[in-house]
Order: structure tokens, then sequence, then C-alpha cells
């Protein structure tokens, strides 16, 4: 199994501790064929995407002089059980990924489309197991209603402290065309559901949330959850050059309406 992409890397410009060219320079050297740069959210705490950021990071990625492709993307956080995020139209559209997942560290900045649910994230984020799984119901709702709204190409770590029906979200995001991401750091979190993903039929998509290019990559624990699980390799994206295509957003309008 050769890993041929990653699809989760941050840099400084969220709380990653490098830059765009050394993440490609380190592809390079991997012999990777692409990667995808998607800092965190626009409401994530102290280390948040800013649309000047944002602005810096396609300059840079036009810059680089690299075989790797290096797609531009962010890592939006869901914000509220509606299943709004935080990741502002224009941007959505001018990103070539668009990665959404749960995190517990939200602030006052960025999108606040729907409101943030500061109650809802933080017991979430905070509170025991026991608590966290009353709100399973309530957090598939808000992923698969996050589906519905918007031009989502993966979820990232799922069921990482928002703990949800991984089956029924799985399905959801096979019918709207988004992977769900195995996930180097995370991949504990689906260590029980996969039989569930195997037969929701969704493709997967690999990325190793590194934040140093010593990590960039680097998917151990991934090709093991592949193999002790039976996987069909075809239906994962991002190794043995199996390359997944993403949603073109230039077009895709918040509620069906051009803002």
């Amino acid at each position: 199994m050769r890993v041929s992409g990653d699809f989760h890397l941050h840099t400084t410009a969220s709380d990653g501790r490098c830059s765009i060219k050394a993440h490609a320079k380190k592809a390079d050297e991997s012999g990777l064929e692409e990667i995808a740069i998607t800092d965190h959210g626009f409401a994530s705490t102290i280390f948040h995407m800013t649309e000047k950021k944002f602005e810096k990071q396609e300059r840079e990625i036009s810059a680089l002089n690299c075989k790797v492709r290096v797609l531009h993307g962010v890592e939006a956080n869901l914000v509220n059980p509606k299943g709004d995020i935080d990741a502002p139209v224009d941007v959505i559209r001018r990103c070539d990924v668009l990665n959404v997942g749960f995190h517990r560290y939200i602030g006052t900045k960025g999108e606040k489309r729907g409101g943030y649910d500061r109650k809802w994230l933080f017991e979430n984020g905070f509170c025991s197991k026991t608590k966290r799984e009353k709100l399973i119901e309530v957090n598939t709702a808000a992923y698969i209603n996050a589906l519905e709204k918007f031009p989502i190409d993966t979820l990232v770590h799922l069921n990482h402290r928002a703990l949800i029906d991984v089956k029924k979200v799985a399905i959801a995001a096979k019918n709207t065309g988004t992977y769900v991401e195995l996930n180097e750091k995370h991949i504990n979190a689906l260590e029980d559901f996969a039989d569930d993903l195997n037969e929701s039929g969704v493709s997967f998509i690999v990325g190793t949330d590194a934040h140093d290019t010593r990590k960039t990559g680097k998917i151990e624990k991934i090709k093991d959850f592949i193999q002790r699980h039976g996987i069909d390799e075809k239906r994962v994206f991002g190794i043995n050059g199996n390359a997944p295509k993403f949603k073109d957003k230039k077009e895709w309008c918040e509620n069906g309406f051009e803002n």
C-alpha cells in the first residue's frame, strides 16, 4: 500500500508549526502526488483562519516550485446542531478542498451564520463520555444537516469528541458524494465502527492532520486500520495513486440563492 496523497495539513496560518513550502518539500521527498493545506476555520480560538491569511496562502501556493500538486482548503468548524459552519461563502467558493469537523476550542471570530451554540459546543468538547453519548442523535442530525447545506468534500476525524451514529452519517456522506476521512491522529475514534463504514458504501480519504513535516504523508495507523478491517483499497483515496475528485464550489449558493 503506497501513500500518494495527504489531504489534511496544517501550517503556521493556524496551529501548525511549518510553512506550506515545507509541507510541499517533504511531500516531494516522500513521493506524494497531491497534498491539501487545510488550516483551522474562522471560529477557532487563537489559531484561526482569516480572509487575509487565506489570500496570502493562495499567493504562496501559486508561487510554489514543486512536483506535488498542492490544493488549498480549510478545515471548517461545525458550530451548532443545525449544521452550520464557520467559513464565509466567498472562501467556500475558492476552496479546492472543504474539510468539516467538530472542534471544541471555538471563539467569537469568524462567520456567524446560524449562531454559535455554546452549550452544545461545551458539552461535546469537555463533558464526560456518558454526557456526550446523550447527544448522539443531535450530533448525527448536525452532520447530516451540514452535508445538505454545504459543498463539503470531507468529514474529518468523525466520532472524535462529538459522538455520532457513524453508519447514518456515512450513508449521508455517500449520498452527497462526500469522503469520510481516515485520520492518522484520531483513527481510534472509528475503531468500533469499521463494519458500519464498510456497509455504508462510503468512500474514504487519507489525512495525517500533520502540524509539522515530521508527519506529512505518514499513515502507518491508517494502513493498519485498512488491512485489519478488510477495507477495499479501491475505496480509499490518497493511496496507490487513487486521486480524489473534489466538488466545484465556484457556483455554490448558500440556501440556493446568490449572495
